[in-house]
Order: structure tokens, then C-alpha cells, then sequence
């Protein structure tokens, strides 16, 4: 709601948004993907909403934006 706000307020394209604001994600950790699943089960059960939101994989030297 707080970046819905802010958008409106401040007359902001979305795309600017998001290259100004990480939109919500807040927090990452980066983990190995064997305890991945643990982490994130450990993380809910404090009341943390946790999910996986990507993942490292060896390339050639490029950056590549998925979404």
C-alpha cells in the first residue's frame, strides 16, 4: 500500500518505481539451494514470510533480468 501512496502522491511511472524501489522484497538471503526449503520452513514458523526468488547460476559474464 505504502508504494501505491507513493506513486500516486509523486506522480511516478511505474517503471521508475521499480528502478527506485526494491517493491517489497525487503530482505534476501542467499543460501544453498539443499537448505533452501529448511530456511524457508524455519523462517515461516518465526512468522517471516520467506519464498525463493531466484536462484545463482554459473554464466558468461552477462547480466540477464528475468521477470
Amino acid at each position: 500500500d505504502i508504494f501505491n501512496d507513493i506513486q500516486k502522491r509523486g506522480k511516478i511511472r511505474k517503471e521508475e518505481m521499480f528502478k527506485t524501489f526494491n517493491m517489497g522484497i525487503g530482505m534476501v538471503l542467499v543460501v544453498n539451494n539443499k537448505i533452501a526449503n529448511h530456511i524457508i520452513n524455519l523462517l515461516n514458523d518465526l512468522g517471516q514470510e520467506a519464498n525463493i526468488i531466484g536462484k545463482i547460476i554459473e554464466g558468461d559474464n552477462k547480466v540477464v533480468l528475468k521477470g
